[in-house]
């Protein structure tokens, strides 16, 4: 008498577990830790020593800002920026930079130029560290995107998730005009400048630029 095979197992859901599991992997492998420069982890939770900030070299690297997309279906951006401090009772995280440096310190200080953006006259600093361009709040009015984004010190302190605006506008430096310069809206509180201008503008527009006096002396049109 012929047997029939025996059952088959029921499936394992440790194949499906394990997907799961690499797409998690693929995703976070695509974070890079600004403190150590690696993959796969973001600054507040690197292992490495912490990178400290230096007044040495081009100034404007107090306000070095750099924007990483979360792995989420959201839309939201992670922003380092200086360092942080808890703002009283709120817990509100808020950037620190050191600006007007002294010549008794032997740093130069930021280069920070009087411009404008949509007829307003603004405070704009020149930081060839910044990955990114800021704004403040309010300032733009060709709005690209609204977006998410959580500010980040470099000691690892987050702020609280803040909606923002992606924007794109045109900022004139003396003779000089800037079309489509794309900001972030963000709220620089007490800063002594209005605007950044960081690595996109200076990739775009390739300035040569005299660090001593402050000068543009000239750029790619």
């Amino acid at each position: 008498m012929r047997k029939d095979p025996p059952p088959a197992p029921p499936e394992s859901n440790e194949s499906a577990d394990m997907e799961v599991d690499n797409t998690n992997v693929r995703k976070a492998s695509k974070l890079r830790c600004f403190n150590c420069q690696g993959f796969g982890h973001f600054a507040a939770a690197c292992q490495k020593p912490k990178k400290k900030i230096s007044g040495d070299g081009p100034p404007g690297k107090q306000n070095n800002l750099e924007v990483e997309e979360a792995p989420s279906d959201k839309d939201v951006e992670y922003i380092t920026f200086g360092a942080m401090e808890e703002n009283g009772a709120e817990g509100v995280a808020v950037s620190k930079a050191q600006v007007g440096r002294s010549p008794e310190s032997g740093r130069a200080p930021l280069m920070i130029k009087s411009g404008v953006m949509n007829g307003k006259v603004v405070k704009i600093l020149i930081d060839s560290g910044a990955p990114n361009s800021l704004c403040r709040v309010g300032l733009g009015k060709h709005v690209i995107r609204s977006k998410a984004v959580h500010i980040s010190g470099y000691d690892g302190l987050m702020s609280v998730l803040t909606e923002t605006r992606e924007v794109k506008e045109t900022v004139q430096i003396g003779t000089f005009t800037f079309h489509d310069t794309q900001l972030t809206e963000w709220d620089l509180k007490d800063k002594a400048f209005d605007v950044i201008l960081g690595q996109p503008w200076f990739k775009k527009h390739n300035p040569v630029i005299d660090w001593r006096k402050h000068d543009i002396m000239s750029v790619d049109e």
